[in-house]
């Protein structure tokens, strides 16, 4: 079973489709959409200090 086996249901996938729907409608009328990981993409520093890898 891989991590993102979780989301393959019918019910799931839809309530996924919605929310990009609704966060790109968002965006369009310049408002900020709530499930937003990266601070930054709204000119915000992250909370926490990032690590860089290799």
């Amino acid at each position: 079973m891989t991590a993102h086996i979780g989301t393959a249901t019918r019910d799931l996938r839809i309530d996924i489709a919605r929310t990009v729907a609704d966060n790109v409608i968002l965006a369009i009328k310049g408002e900020r959409a709530p499930h937003v990981v990266d601070p930054q993409v709204y000119g915000e520093r992250s909370p926490l200090p990032v690590e860089r890898i290799g």
